[in-house]
């Protein structure tokens, strides 16, 4: 014993106090590990709900989209999951392919709701027909390197519009639609003459395929001729009117 009577150097003694002290340390690291999973799953829960948010934006403003293994896209193919099946399933299976092909026909679609497809960063061929967007609203069109055709017909947009594009961010972008825009002739000579290769589009009237209805039924899309536009079928710009 020490000078106080209590015993010195007992070995249970001192086995129970790291015995406490370990037990400490890993139920607080256990409670850290679920905390961090929780809020993964939180934000994973948040991601399904808004991709489902954004396909129903879609379809209320007289919309269509297809994911990358759809015959509707040019070029269709398979998204690599790494995720089991069933799993899958049970979250939304939708949700582990890309939508590659987006065409908006509604004429309430504007800049916030434009702003909202910046989380389908995979699309390669997008229409906003006859819509309300404007030139500062192309801001959000930036950046878009999966983007290889960009359809805008029928906007009140004009070369400040171009110029909120930045046709120089989009790397991949082979095919232009600007039919019943404000767009002046200088600025298109100005696209052709530094973007040779980009097809671009500025004759006739703008194109409306998409039949109003819910939902993404085969009957709600006209046949297209070509796989990006459909066919040349004229239909006045209803934006005109305003």
């Amino acid at each position: 014993m020490d000078a106080t009577g209590s015993p010195e150097g007992r070995p249970g003694s001192v086995g129970r106090r790291h015995g406490s002290r370990w037990l400490t340390i890993s139920v607080r690291l256990s409670c850290v590990v679920v905390l961090a999973m929780a809020l993964l799953l939180a934000w994973f829960a948040h991601l399904v709900r808004e991709h489902r948010r954004i396909k129903e934006m879609i379809l209320r403003y007289n919309g269509l989209y297809y994911h990358e293994f759809e015959p509707q896209n040019p070029k269709p193919y398979t998204r690599n999951n790494w995720v089991p099946a069933r799993i899958r399933r049970l979250i939304d299976e939708e949700y582990f392919h890309d939508i590659t092909w987006v065409r908006i026909e509604g004429a309430g679609f504007g800049d916030e709701e434009l702003a909202r497809l910046k989380s389908l960063d995979r699309i390669e061929a997008l229409g906003i027909i006859e819509a309300k967007i404007t030139d500062a609203g192309l801001r959000q069109l930036r950046g878009r390197v999966a983007l290889q055709a960009l359809c805008l017909g029928g906007n009140w947009i004009g070369d400040a519009g171009i110029d909120n594009l930045d046709l120089g961010s989009m790397p991949r972008l082979e095919l232009l639609e600007l039919r019943s825009t404000l767009v002046s002739d200088q600025k298109l000579e100005e696209i052709r003459r530094r973007f040779p290769k980009l097809l671009l589009l500025t004759d006739g009237f703008s194109h409306r395929y998409i039949v109003p209805g819910e939902g993404r039924g085969k009957n709600r899309w006209v046949p297209p001729d070509d796989p990006m536009l459909g066919p040349r079928r004229k239909v006045p710009p209803a934006n005109w009117d305003r």
